[in-house]
């Protein structure tokens, strides 16, 4: 069976699913993503890197540039020298979308995050679109997509502010387009394509991972002058669309320079080519963060279903389902080797997450065929079939079980519990900490809150000592403000500053928390 033959069958699969009841069902998992997300996206303060990837959006829509004003980096090494003029250590796509979203609604951390909330929506639909034209069922590629839309995997990076999830779109989009290039060999897919690579790399630079797997899978996949042709058909694109960076990038291309060269020419990793060879340091360090992170059981099932859909994929000889695969395993080695065994990454992981969904649907699918088979002997592969649908069910509902721990709903409950308690409104609690600081008073803030500083136009510095990013030791402030992620990493305790105070409710991680510091008085 062919990979055609297996789209086929997946539209008229016993699955008793007709198309527009599935999109019914995609628009649910899309409503319940929301529903399980928002509250907490909009309560939650400043969390992993949103102190840099937030703040952006705003300054595009006061002066049309991405900028960090709270990180006025002076110090050679820094990653965002100079960022306080403009920002060039991340490609500034996603920032625009922030902008955009920024000019609708509050300028809070819930808003920035929304961007990433509504490129998950879109991954979502991907991921069922993948798994159907794998040759899953409607049902199981439901099943299979609503899996992934409660993991962890997808849980953190579609709630955050950062662009991993909005790169991570553009590749599956990109992988769609491959597909239809495959079946048809029009160029116009070609040209898609290369238009979703330079999207994604004008998002993050991870984009790279599936801009090398596409390009060989291009290449491989063309015959005669083709494999010239099409290869640079897809290269010119993305480099097209790539270039829309250009006008930004002539602004201050000395900035550029500074701050791009200290982004990717970090080599305390090992050469790259030693990396690619021998990529075991960078297993043993980036898989057990990854497995902490998620869990025994979300990483044991997408995995095994990615080995799984590798070898029904050869065993079928569904090209889709192996192609799938393969691209999930391949971007699974190409992260470890790109990032390294000494710097730890999250939101990259959603990228070969939601291809590990995929088979995982096909899995779904084949064990509720092969027990409606068990229990149902007039059972068809071409009949629509209850029992089929049933047996879908259920094993859906089992995974799904084993999915919701970690899922978030602890989380959810505890905010709408207190969902009137200023101590876990973290906008209302950065606000009325405000009130009690004099207007025009430099503070050295934490990135739990620091967003709102900005926002509200107060003289703000973010509260870091890190070299690769800012040493607010090196700068002037007259007040400090630390939450839990400076008080894990003991900031007050490196700087010559004493209590004054403390805000909100410490012994609750769920619940805002300040303390606030002075320097000295001078004598």
């Amino acid at each position: 069976m062919n990979s055609d033959a297996a789209v086929e069958r997946s539209r008229t699969a016993g699955s008793g699913v007709s198309r527009r009841s599935a999109w019914i069902g995609l628009a649910l998992i899309g409503a319940l993503f929301l529903a399980l997300r928002m509250p907490v996206m909009y309560h939650q303060p400043g969390g992993y890197d949103e102190d840099f990837y937030a703040v952006p959006g705003l300054t595009i829509l006061q002066g049309g540039v991405p900028r960090l004003p709270h990180v006025p980096a002076r110090n050679p090494e820094s990653v965002f020298i100079h960022a306080d003029h403009v920002l060039y250590s991340e490609p500034p796509l996603y920032f625009y979308f922030q902008a955009a979203l920024y000019s609708l609604l509050p300028d809070v951390y819930g808003t920035a995050r929304l961007t990433s909330a509504l490129a998950g929506l879109a991954l979502v639909a991907c991921v069922y679109r993948l798994s159907l034209a794998a040759g899953a069922g409607c049902m199981a590629s439901l099943a299979g997509t609503a899996l992934f839309s409660l993991s962890r995997w997808f849980y953190f990076p579609a709630i955050c502010a950062r662009p991993d999830t909005l790169c991570a779109l553009f590749g599956l989009l990109a992988i769609l387009a491959v597909l239809r290039w495959r079946s048809d060999q029009r160029r116009r897919w070609l040209l898609l394509m290369g238009a979703c690579l330079g999207l994604g790399g004008l998002t993050h630079f991870f984009a790279i991972i599936y801009a090398i797997q596409l390009g060989l899978i291009v290449a491989g996949s063309s015959r005669g002058w083709g494999r010239l042709v099409n290869p640079a058909v897809l290269t010119l694109t993305s480099i097209v669309v790539f270039c829309a960076w250009l006008p930004l990038i002539a602004m201050a291309p000395d900035i550029f320079r500074e701050q791009l060269g200290n982004q990717l020419g970090d080599t305390s990793g090992g050469p790259m080519w030693l990396r690619a060879i021998a990529p075991w340091e960078s297993f043993r360090y980036q898989l057990p963060v990854m497995w902490e992170h998620i869990g025994a059981i979300q990483c044991v099932i997408p995995a095994a279903a990615l080995l799984f859909g590798a070898g029904l994929g050869i065993a079928t000889r569904n090209s889709t389902l192996l192609l799938v695969g393969g691209l999930g395993l391949t971007a699974v080695y190409l992260i470890c080797v790109f990032v390294g065994p000494d710097h730890p990454v999250y939101g990259y992981w959603v990228y070969p997450a939601g291809l590990m969904f995929v088979p995982l649907a096909s899995a779904l699918d084949a064990a509720a065929r092969r027990l409606a088979q068990l229990t149902h002997r007039n059972s068809s592969a071409t009949t629509p079939d209850p029992v089929h649908a049933i047996a879908g069910v259920i094993l859906a509902s089992l995974l799904g079980l084993a999915f919701l721990p970690g899922c978030g709903l602890r989380t959810l409950s505890v905010h709408l519990r207190h969902w009137n308690d200023i101590n876990y409104d973290s906008p209302r609690f950065a606000r009325a900490l405000m009130d009690t600081l004099p207007p025009d008073e430099v503070c050295a803030v934490d990135a739990q809150f620091v967003l709102d500083f900005v926002a509200a136009g107060r003289p703000a510095l973010l509260a870091t000592d890190y070299p690769p990013y800012f040493r607010v030791d090196q700068a002037h402030f007259d007040t400090l403000i630390v939450s839990r992620h400076q008080i894990d990493l003991q900031l007050t305790q490196r700087l010559n500053v004493q209590l004054v105070r403390t805000e909100g409710i410490e012994s609750d991680i769920f619940a805002c928390y300040a303390e606030i510091y002075e320097p000295p008085a001078p004598q």
